[in-house]
């Protein structure tokens, strides 16, 4: 994976950890920490594979979006230790997003990103 420095858009950390769930088991993969328009990045409590395709499933913060859920197509790219020893973290880069998915990210973001 390329440097942090040579990152062309530059990530942002969530305030609220948001649960995120394969859309095709149900199973919880992770909670988002943080998100670009190109990528996210999951804390999760047992590796994920990488270099898979998943369809993802993402509850939304209740007071801000409507519908709640937003589904995206995405692929694990790296999987390593968290700082936590018993927690995994995941990066994705995300795939065939629509215009409707683009705009709930860059909402997501500027509502629930850390200021920098």
């Amino acid at each position: 994976m390329a440097a942090e420095k040579e990152r062309a858009v530059k990530r942002r950390n969530i305030i609220f950890q948001l649960p995120v769930y394969d859309e095709e088991s149900g199973e919880l993969l992770g909670h988002l920490v943080d998100i670009t328009a190109s990528g996210l990045r999951l804390v999760s409590a047992k590796p994920i594979p990488a270099e898979r395709l998943f369809k993802l499933r993402m509850e939304l913060p209740e007071d801000y979006f409507v519908p709640r859920d937003l589904r995206l197509k995405a692929r694990s790219r790296w999987t390593r230790p968290d700082v936590n020893p018993e927690l995994s973290t995941t990066g994705f880069t995300l795939e065939e997003m629509t215009g409707e998915a683009e705009d709930v990210v860059a909402r997501l973001v500027s509502l629930h990103a850390f200021n920098d």
